[in-house]
């Protein structure tokens, strides 16, 4: 099955990078440093954006005014066809002008371009990796990972030891396998509310920690689709 995923890390200019350094240790194929298997795994594959690709513009712009634009497609005849990671393709292409044209009509704020509901859009634009400033407070997912950076041993300069590759520091997701069953996490799969739970619990954290695994706004919320 397929499970959409936020993950929300410090800024940087490889996100791919980032993301597998994160998504390594809960590989189920994977090991960890010491050639041992990886404990407590989620995913055997997983692409950023994917079929959750435009999920942050979905829940920007209101379920009920994209469920509308929906229903201006079926009431217009638009047709889809066949899937690429999950997206929809409309067929025959020559319907993307109209739905493009509708999309922005509809949706001022996009400021133009295609549609981000079908796979002819642009892939991971910022749209899939964006700010955490820049992201709906209606935003949903199924899974959330909050990452910071790694510990790394530094007997120069001993106050800068949080310097490593990203790695989870916090964890939700609506259920989770306990090893026999899932359990509900009792969380509404809201990504603001889990972030805003995180900053309170750092409050107890020391200040230099603190300081680098508390989410800021200009840190990246990056749109994950992993499958298990």
């Amino acid at each position: 099955m397929h499970y959409h995923l936020e993950i929300i890390m410090p800024p940087t200019t490889d996100v791919d990078g980032a993301v597998e350094s994160i998504m390594a240790p809960f590989d189920e194929n994977g090991k960890d440093e010491e050639g041992n298997e990886n404990r407590h795994t989620f995913w055997d594959y997983y692409t950023i954006g994917g079929r959750y690709s435009g999920s942050k513009d979905e829940a920007k712009y209101g379920t009920d005014a994209v469920a509308k634009f929906y229903d201006w497609c079926k009431s217009a005849g638009v047709t889809v066809s066949s899937f690429r990671f999950g997206k929809q393709t409309l067929q025959p292409a020559s319907q993307i002008p109209m739905v493009d044209a509708k999309w922005n009509e509809m949706f001022p704020e996009h400021g133009g371009g295609a549609c981000p509901l079908f796979d002819h859009a642009p892939a991971r634009t910022n749209r899939d990796i964006c700010r955490l400033g820049e992201v709906s407070e209606a935003l949903t997912a199924y899974h959330v990972i909050i990452a910071a950076p790694s510990y790394v041993a530094n007997d120069v300069d001993k106050d800068d030891v949080w310097t490593g590759p990203p790695r989870a520091v916090e964890m939700v997701a609506k259920s989770m396998w306990n090893g026999v069953s899932h359990v509900d996490a009792k969380w509404d799969g809201n990504v603001g509310s889990f972030v805003e739970q995180f900053k309170e619990r750092t409050q107890g954290y020391r200040d230099k920690y603190r300081a680098v695994c508390t989410p800021t706004a200009d840190w990246l919320v990056v749109t994950v689709d992993y499958h298990c």
